[in-house]
């Protein structure tokens, strides 16, 4: 009996389908990892996927999850215990593998997630394997994220422990986080009082706040005249921290900046802007200097205590000084009787 041309054809297609069907192995489940926010990677972002089960029937599978960075291999490992697929669509998260054993690489890696949430700089690779009861393979997908942690912002002014005027409503200034990160930043500010001999760090981390702002866009924020006002001869310290869009802390040390103190001044007598609260300094040439005859005198001086908030003109005035003799008369051998 002779097959048509075409049944010759048609039966290597159905001997291979046979055998994808029934002998090879396959990946009968769709499995597709969320892609983690730009410079972002937590723990729990190597455990957020989508499982497709195609099957009417429902179906029991375990994970494996692996974070690896590139120059340092495997750092996270993890498999979770046995999750209930149903047909179609399943999200998984954290909540789902939390039961499960997980295990961290020791070093940098355990205490970069442990105290700051997030993965230090590098160039990672997150896999997640679905296994079914038997063990086998029956999807997978792979993801990868880099990150580069920026360094906090630094403080600019105030310097440290520098001594702000009385009538002065305080300008800080800083520098943004570097490298600069993507996306919106915002910053927030936290002053609060230093009590005693407490060092500036100790006084953000124990004293409540005097004063906080938050959703500053700009790396310069101006005092509000309606907020608490600071009092004479009080140490304050203050801190600037970087947050993203979601208000996540962006760069290191939860990308607060170092703490920074400042004094505010005493109060004026009087109304500050009355010139009599105000001292003329001369300070060269200085009294009783002797200026060289081939040199032009260099007239300085200042006002204190110094106030940007006024402005003065000067008027300076230059005299001889005229040095006179008095003739003594000589009086020679009188004599009295």
């Amino acid at each position: 009996m002779k097959f048509p041309k075409y049944m010759l054809h048609l039966c290597p297609v159905l001997v291979f389908f046979f055998l994808s069907q029934f002998v090879l192995p396959q990946n009968r489940l769709q499995v597709k990892l969320t892609q983690p926010p730009p410079n972002q990677l937590r723990a729990t972002d190597i455990w957020k996927l989508n499982i497709f089960n195609p099957d009417k029937s429902p179906a029991e599978v375990t994970l494996y999850g692996t974070l690896e960075e590139v120059s340092n291999g495997i750092i996270i490992e993890g498999y979770s215990r046995v999750i209930k697929l149903g047909p179609g669509y399943k999200t998984i998260t954290y909540d789902d593998v939390k039961s499960g054993r997980v295990s961290f690489k020791s070093g940098k890696w355990r205490e970069a997630f442990l105290n700051t949430g997030n993965a230090p700089s590098g160039d990672y690779t997150i896999c997640i394997t679905v296994n079914d009861k038997s063990g086998d393979e029956v999807g997978s997908d792979c993801i990868n994220q880099k990150i580069e942690i920026s360094s906090p912002p630094s403080l600019v002014s105030p310097s440290d422990g520098e001594t702000i005027a009385a009538e002065i409503q305080p300008v800080f200034t800083w520098t943004p986080p570097t490298p600069v990160p993507t996306g919106q930043i915002n910053y927030k500010i936290k002053i609060v009082e230093i009590f005693g001999r407490q060092s500036p760090e100790s006084a953000i981390q124990r004293n409540p706040a005097w004063f906080e702002q938050s959703n500053i866009r700009t790396t310069m924020f101006q005092y509000p005249v309606s907020g608490k006002k600071m009092e004479a001869d009080k140490n304050y310290a203050w801190v600037v921290q970087a947050l993203d869009k979601e208000e996540n802390p962006n760069g290191s040390n939860n990308g607060t900046s170092e703490a920074y103190s400042f004094r505010k001044g005493g109060t004026l007598i009087g109304n500050p802007k009355d010139t009599s609260n105000y001292k003329l300094h001369l300070i060269s040439p200085a009294n009783g200097d002797t200026v060289p005859a081939s040199s032009l005198p260099d007239f300085t001086w200042q006002v204190k205590p110094v106030s940007p908030a006024l402005s003065f003109s000067y008027k300076i005035k230059i005299v001889e000084i005229i040095v006179f003799t008095i003739a003594t008369p000589k009086i020679n051998n009188i004599a009295c009787s």
